[in-house]
């Protein structure tokens, strides 16, 4: 599940170097391919606790997650905070900036880190917060059939209300994800289900792929419908690498190494690329120029997390998120 992890945060950041095109319109089926593609990793998320929970008891729970998720959050993002706190940057996608502008360095800074909108993927930490507050729940249910009921009752409750188009509501988000979340919990307790299914993902995963895509082509993206076609994808997901990626594949067990390093970070080289590329024009076509971005945002948040680590050494888990 280790190079799984790597993958998903590979999906994760295409994702996101597609926003720094001004424009997508020639790849318009594949951005709504990727758009969701946070399921995935919340699916893995919510394995991986499942797997792990019986090391901890609550307080140490969060106490670890304080020191290798909340803080390098803190410190990675407090450049891009910074930005805003001191006015220097005065447009945003959704604060009201008129009114931001009047509160105090502190509400200013408690806000942004309280809704991760001071760099686009950033949203992402406060709602998976959110899941580790409710350990002792998902641990006692776990243990349950209530596991299940829940798991459904959730993904009711996703469908209808959605996922927030400009991810600015931390908490519908949470509910938007639970069912991934527990999903993830469901794999991990039943892993034959994975295992049975590991042959035929080989069949069954591009063929569930091209289908997602002729439901992107003629229905178009709806983050309701998109989140029961991720959960699918991920199970599939899952098993193929079950079947075919199941040893150390050292480029993937690099970027899992670092994977929460590189969210933190990623959105800072995407940001500057978007400014570049709204500066000076490309006469490329939209799927190169898209992968150009990816090969330079993953280049570079790589490089940068080795520069750091010598910086920090033996406190770069505290840090950066990662001790690889």
């Amino acid at each position: 599940m280790h190079n799984l992890r790597g993958f998903a945060i590979v999906l994760v950041i295409v994702a996101h170097s597609i926003s720094a095109l001004s424009t997508a319109n020639d790849i318009a089926l594949l951005r709504s391919a990727l758009t969701n593609a946070t399921v995935l990793f919340v699916v893995i998320s919510g394995y991986f606790f499942s797997l792990l929970e019986s090391r901890y008891s609550y307080y140490s729970y969060l106490v670890n997650k304080f020191k290798n998720v909340v803080f390098p959050y803190l410190f990675l993002s407090l450049p891009a905070a910074l930005l805003y706190v001191m006015d220097l940057k005065q447009n945003h996608p959704w604060i009201d900036m008129s009114s931001f502008s009047q509160l105090g360095y502190v509400y200013k800074y408690l806000y942004l880190i309280g809704t991760g909108a001071h760099l686009g993927p950033l949203w992402f930490i406060p709602m998976i917060v959110l899941f580790f507050f409710t350990f002792p729940i998902l641990r006692k249910i776990k243990k349950t059939r209530l596991l299940y009921i829940i798991f459904l009752l959730s993904l009711f409750m996703s469908y209808n209300v959605g996922r927030p188009e400009l991810n600015n509501q931390v908490f519908q988000s949470f509910v938007y994800f639970l069912p991934a979340y527990l999903f993830g919990m469901i794999l991990q307790k039943n892993e034959v289900l994975v295992s049975e299914l590991a042959t035929l993902s080989i069949l069954l995963l591009p063929v569930f792929c091209i289908f997602t895509l002729f439901i992107y082509y003629f229905y178009g993206y709806n983050s309701s419908i998109d989140n029961l076609l991720k959960l699918v994808l991920s199970l599939l997901t899952f098993a193929f690498f079950h079947e075919k990626l199941n040893f150390d594949f050292k480029p993937l067990s690099f970027l899992a190494g670092i994977s929460f390093y590189l969210y933190f970070v990623h959105g800072y080289f995407i940001s500057l690329l978007r400014i570049l590329l709204k500066e000076y024009s490309v006469g490329l076509p939209e799927i190169i120029i898209m992968m150009l971005v990816f090969i330079c945002v993953i280049t570079t948040s790589a490089l940068s997390y080795f520069i750091l680590r010598k910086v920090f050494y033996k406190r770069r888990r505290f840090f950066l998120g990662s001790d690889y």
